[in-house]
């Protein structure tokens, strides 16, 4: 299928609570960020039933300082960070700090999949199924007239290995249709491949070629409901596979909002759609067991069961019901109700007058939550229930106990601790409510709650420092009892921090040297480096007596190098580097005379250099000569010059460091050397356009006449590289990527003729 926009994807197993995790996270992470609080995720994936971690950070450092919320529990839990899918479909995860700064993160709860065709060859889908691969939608053909050649032909193998590992398998059929009458054709032709087999998810019609973008929507509408509806009196389900633009114009009559859509969206957190979806093609990238790379998928649709198609742009809102209209309180002091939702959040519940009846939570059962009234005193309260969606359902109570107050009495006068740092108190009432109890200085003496008892309650006092507090504890209708509590505990001191390295430390012939430090803190301290242009400073790991931090030799000079913990204590010392900048990454060329082109059309050349970050190469005349990387070796770095036409071009490469060479090289295809072509490439994307570096995008060139086998070039293969480039259909599919920030032209040579910039990429 046509990629239109990728972001390259890797594949995390996590482990929370011992639960598995199935999440797709973006392989270089992205961030989602205000500046000084960023959560590391953008967008995830899981399944229903498991868990992923977001973490928030705060100035670069985890932070537990965030409150999280999300927009629909029926689709996905959050706690402290860690997410539970719990219904397929989308719903949005933001993190909140102190300063009411909120970052976001969508989470997809979904079933995992994969498009594929002749393309990907001999697929062992053993090892697909044991990737976490739910269902497989696999191309029957294209077109409608020649089933020699146009029947895939890697359908048969790739139906019987699919469904004899247990994943459920769909279809789709790539169409040429101009008019309705092609459509029959192409749905006759589909359905003698598919041959009554028997399907799980739909029949999806594919439509993306160059033909069907200058459709008008009426016609296009037409051709869809003839292929669909004749693929459905077949007994097949149907839908419609496209990109985003497509649907946007091409595929938006009304008229196709019956049928599921496959909708084709790379390298975004959320497709940027706004209507109803079934399957996100989310990807293009790699996965064991298929060769190459691969169509990545997610339904937010179980097709093995009855059900609606769930909208993952628009969820629905769990309603909320209620088994109790109003109660008033006879003998009893304790009355239970219940709440029906679909909700995975449980509901909050309040009384407008807790002095009367009071509300706490019970339980949920498996179609929803019971909650609990107790009769505190006279009076009438109403008791709302409300979903964390926003739904609530309310009733009257009203309560009948007397007014004379709660008995209330303490099983201790005072307290000493002596060698102990906790104790249990006991307060005997007849109050249903839990009281409340407090310290006067918790500094000292704390107090927290423990568990109810037949007779009242237990708390526990804590020592926590040295000095007295006062312990009171009351209940709802303010009866109080209090006693002294006296603390003996120390000041405890901030933990400990030591390092390993405490006198100056000088580089030798190594680059790196690696230091510890001792500390009790749970939490990672920070390193910094007062002169990193000489000495830098780098994380390393947790040990179980401390950290271990790195420091690097840049260049010349002393660096003082300082460790800080969480509680502001820290060490320090003098780093001194020997690196001379004029010299650390030495720099030559195996290509220093001037270069002319013969009959090749590429030279590779070699740089030798120490520098262990990639240097950049350049061409002063790109239509010449064009320039592109080719790989690390182990004394240096490999390029790729390429003749594009005639002309003098200069190639600078250029490390890290700033240290350069240079060579000559001169292009010898002339524009004028052969017969000129008769024919000529379309591209489908000539408008400028941005991605971020490390994305990529494919164009597709579509050869009009007799057009021999053109070449693809980049202007700037620092900023924008050729990535692939693939055969399909006659058409040339062209991907390229972002490796710098600027911006460049997408050139294209047909034999015989000039070079032709058919778009500028900006890459940010």
């Amino acid at each position: 299928m046509k990629k239109l926009l990728a972001l390259l994807l890797a594949f995390c197993l996590a482990f929370c609570g011992g639960t598995s995790a199935f999440a797709d996270v973006a392989s270089t992470v992205a961030v989602a960020s205000t500046g000084t609080f960023q959560i590391d995720n953008t967008s995830i994936a899981i399944k229903i039933g498991e868990s992923a971690v977001l973490t928030a950070y705060e100035n670069g450092s985890p932070t537990m300082n965030a409150t999280w919320t999300v927009s629909n529990p029926s689709i996905a839990t959050v706690s402290n960070g860690l997410v539970t899918g719990h219904q397929l479909g989308t719903t949005a995860v933001t993190a909140t700090n102190s300063a009411g700064e909120s970052v976001t993160c969508y989470v997809h709860v979904i079933l995992k999949g994969i498009d594929v065709s002749s393309w990907q060859g001999n697929i062992d889908w053993g090892t697909v199924k044991n990737q976490g691969i739910d269902f497989a939608i696999i191309r029957t053909g294209y077109g409608k007239t020649a089933p020699e050649v146009q029947t895939d032909a890697y359908f048969e193998q790739n139906y019987s290995g699919a469904t004899a590992n247990g994943i459920k398998v769909g279809a789709y059929h790539y169409s040429y249709a101009e008019n309705v009458q092609d459509a029959l054709q192409e749905a006759d032709f589909c359905l003698s491949i598919l041959n009554g087999r028997k399907l799980d998810y739909p029949v999806f019609y594919d439509i993306e070629d160059t033909i069907h973008r200058t459709m008008d929507a009426d016609l296009m509408a037409d051709i869809v409901e003839a292929f669909c509806g004749k693929m459905e009196a077949a007994g097949y389900r149907t839908g419609v596979y496209s990109s985003v633009n497509i649907f946007n114009s091409n595929l938006s009559s009304p008229r196709l909002d019956k049928y599921d859509r496959w909708v084709a969206s790379w390298g975004k957190d959320v497709p940027n759609f706004n209507k109803a979806y079934t399957i996100w093609q989310y990807a293009y990238g790699t996965l064991s067991g298929v060769n190459g790379n691969v169509d990545l998928n997610y339904s937010f649709k179980d097709y093995s069961q009855a059900g609606t198609p769930v909208n993952p742009s628009t969820p629905s809102t769990p309603t909320l019901t209620c088994d109790t209209s109003s109660y008033t309180f006879g003998s009893n002091d304790v009355y239970y109700y219940k709440v029906f939702t679909s909700s995975a959040t449980q509901p909050t519940a309040t009384s407008s007058n807790p002095s009367a009846v009071s509300v706490t939570f019970g339980k949920k059962v498996s179609d929803g939550y019971i909650f609990q009234i107790n009769n505190v005193g006279a009076g009438t309260a109403t008791i709302t229930t409300t979903t964390a969606e926003g739904a609530s359902v309310s009733f009257q109570a009203t309560g009948n106990r007397s007014a004379s107050g709660s008995k209330l009495t303490c099983d201790t006068s005072s307290y000493t601790f002596s060698n102990n740092s906790v104790y249990y108190y006991k307060v005997f009432t007849d109050s249903i409510v839990q009281p409340t109890a407090t310290s006067s200085n918790p500094s000292v003496v704390s107090v927290t709650f423990g568990k109810k008892v037949s007779d009242g309650y237990i708390f526990q006092i804590n020592n926590v420092g040295t000095g007295t507090a006062v312990i009171t504890t009351t209940t709802v209708d303010g009866a109080s009892v209090s006693f002294q509590a006296t603390g003996n505990k120390s000041i405890v001191s901030k933990p400990t921090l030591a390092c390993d390295t405490t006198s100056p430390y000088t580089f030798g012939s190594n680059s790196t040297y690696y230091y510890k430090v001792f500390t009790n803190s749970a939490t990672r301290p920070t390193a910094t480096s007062s002169n990193p242009s000489v000495v830098s400073v780098t994380f390393g790991k947790k040990v179980s007596d401390g950290y271990i931090f790195q420091i690097n030799n840049v260049g010349t000079g002393t660096a003082v190098i300082t460790t800080t913990a969480a509680d502001g204590s820290s060490v320090s010392f003098q780093a001194t580097g020997t690196k001379s900048t004029s010299t650390s990454s030495p720099l030559k060329c195996d290509t220093t005379a001037p270069y002319t082109f013969g009959s090749n059309s590429s030279y590779y050349y070699k740089v030798f250099t120490t520098s262990a970050t990639q240097p950049t190469a350049t061409s002063s005349n790109p239509s010449a000569v064009s320039v592109t990387f080719g790989k690390k070796v182990s004394d240096g770095y490999i390029f790729q010059i390429n003749n594009v036409g005639t002309g003098t071009a200069v190639i600078t490469t250029t490390t890290a460091d700033g240290s350069s060479v240079s060579f000559q090289a001169t292009g010898t295809k002339a524009s004028s050397g052969t017969a000129p072509s008769s024919g000529s490439l379309v591209c489908d994307t000539t408008y400028p356009f941005t991605i971020k570096r490390g994305n990529v995008y494919t164009f597709l060139f579509t050869p009009k006449g007799t057009v021999g086998t053109p070449q693809f070039t980049t202007g700037n293969s620092n900023v924008l590289i050729t990535a692939g480039l693939k055969l399909r259909n006659g058409s040339y599919l062209l991907t390229v990527k972002g490796v710098g920030t600027g911006s460049t032209g997408v050139y294209a040579t047909i034999p015989g003729q000039a070079p032709i910039n058919y778009c500028t990429v900006n890459v940010q």
